[in-house]
This record gives C-alpha cells, structure tokens and sequence, in this order.
C-alpha cells in the first residue's frame, strides 16, 4: 500500500476504501470517480438520479448479482462490504436476480412454443378443411337423409380447438412475462399498463373463464358465476392495483436495512444509486409483478377448472 492508503492498479491510481468512508462530502465523489472507478468510469453509478424518471441508465449494466457486489466493493471496507451483502441477501435481491435471471429464459420458452403452436394451429385448420365432406356419414333416418361428420374430421375439430385453446392461453403467458421482464430500472416510472390492468390484461383466459361460467349457467341455472365475474375486479375493474408495489417503494424497502447503520450518507447515498443503476431494484420489482400475476393466472385456473367439472359432469 502507498501513503495516503492509495494502491497501483497499472499506471492508474486506486483507493482504499476506507479512506473514502472517512471522505469530506467535497471530496467523495471525486474520488469515488476518478480513482475507486479509475478502471471503469462508465460504471460508476454516481450519475443516476433515482428521483428523476429522464434519467438515462442504460449504459450501466445490469442483470447480475456481481455488478452490485463490484459497486459495493469499490466503495466499502471489508466489514461494511460483508454487512450490505448481508441486508441485501435478506431483503431477497439475491434470490430475485435468479427470478430475473430464469424469468429471461422462460419468455424465449414462451415464444418457441407459441411459434410452434401457431404452425400446428395452422396445420390443423387445413387439415379441418381439406377432410370437410370428405368421408362424412350418410344416414337415413324416417326417410330423410342426413350426414355426419366423420370420427376422423371430429377427432381433428377436436383438436384444433384445444389447440386454439393453449394458443390463447400461451400467448397471455408470455405477454405477461415479457411485460414483467420490460419493467423499468428506473424507480420514478409508472408500472407497465399491461401489468397495471392485471387480471384483465389476460384477455384470452379471461373470455374462457367468462366463456365456462355463463354456459354452466345457462345449463345448470346456478354456478359461481358472480364468482368468475369478480375474479378481475368487477365490472367497474375497481380493483385493478391490488398487491401492486411501485419501484419506488421496492427501493425503499432495500434502503431500509441501511437507515440505522449510522453510515456516512454519501456512502447510503451511493448504495441506492447503485442498487438502481445495476438493476437490483429492478429484480424486486420483477419478483414482485411476477407472484401478483401468477395469484390472478391462478385464481383464473381454479375457476376454470371448476366450470371444466361442471360441464363434464352433466348428462351429454
């Protein structure tokens, strides 16, 4: 180590962390640019404005755990170092950067199998088409004559319908998937509108759920109905935001763990800038849309599945 606490890095000088947590407020930010990111000026997430939604982050990186880690390393003393990792282990950004991580790959899942679903959709409705009439059923019944559409052709309409069906649902899915990995790092920006709209921005589960409940009303003159109906909020959709957490309050909720340490406020300061620059607050809020959307998807399935028994239960 040099005088002064400062270290080589090349022909570039670097320094101690330590002494930049006993750093005058003139001189912290100078030092954290131009010595503690000598290396990699670009990165350094002084530049963000949490409070300003015009703020630019994108040529920070982000999408990794170790790009925070880096920020925090940079800035803070060992024992410091170790005590963020900690909070921000238990505020759940570690486990929400696996969620983003796995979320990223699951949409490009999302969209092979809708790809595939489209051409089988495809297939199936000219294969519908090509065996209409084909080899349809001529029966006689008190002298009239009358035809019926082949095991074959019924057996295809089948399964062009329950094809259609998983397409519908599939491409809700992944929308909702790829709105949930397109929120913004920035904690000043509103909430995706497909997201805000939740659960009627599931159209197509929605109309089926719809679907089932009225045709078991129509045939049994009672259902849950109103249950289905209220399922997305009512018709005055007055519940649309229930659950729903702003970027802003999942940045307040990972500063929390910081707010009684008694650390140096530009050092508090840099953390946030840092835990939004890197994209952890981010991952809160991915993690966060994430098991709303999936408590609407559910509550849509069990209802589903409800009508589905009703229907399978009454006489043909």
């Amino acid at each position: 180590l040099m005088a002064g606490g400062e270290r080589s890095v090349g022909s570039i000088m670097a320094i101690d962390p330590a002494d930049l947590w006993v750093a005058a407020d003139e001189d912290f930010q100078e030092w954290v640019l131009e010595r503690a990111y000598a290396d990699n000026p670009a990165q350094c997430p002084l530049s963000a404005d949490e409070d300003d939604p015009t703020c630019s982050l994108i040529h920070f990186a982000q999408g990794s755990l170790e790009v925070v880690h880096d920020d925090l390393r940079r800035v803070l003393p060992p024992a410091q170092l170790k005590k963020a990792i900690d909070i921000l282990r238990v505020v759940g950004i570690d486990d929400a950067f696996v969620v983003r991580r796995e979320l990223v790959n699951y949409k490009k899942t999302c969209l092979n199998i809708q790809r595939c679903a489209t051409q089988l959709d495809r297939d199936l409705r000219q294969l519908v088409t090509f065996f209409k009439g084909s080899d349809d059923e001529r029966i006689d019944i008190d002298d009239e004559r009358i035809y019926v559409h082949s095991d074959r052709h019924t057996a295809l309409c089948d399964a062009l319908g329950q094809c259609k069906g998983a397409l519908g649902v599939m491409s809700d899915l992944r929308q909702f998937v790829k709105t949930v990995c397109c929120v913004s790092r920035h904690p000043a920006k509103a909430t995706p509108e497909y997201l805000a709209g939740l659960p009627r921005s599931l159209k197509h589960l929605r109309k089926y759920v719809r679907c089932a409940g009225d045709t078991v009303a129509s045939q049994r003159g009672h259902t849950a109905v109103n249950e289905v109906h209220e399922a997305d909020g009512g018709d005055d959709g007055a519940d649309f935001h229930r659950g729903e957490e702003s970027g802003a309050a999942h940045l307040a909720r990972a500063m929390d763990g910081f707010a009684n340490l008694g650390w140096p406020p530009q050092i508090v300061s840099f953390v946030r800038k840092s835990l939004v620059a890197k994209g952890a607050v981010k991952a809160l809020w991915m993690h966060s849309e994430l098991i709303r959307g999936l408590t609407h998807l559910d509550e849509y399935l069990r209802l589903l599945r409800g009508c589905v028994t009703e229907l399978e239960a009454m006489p043909n």
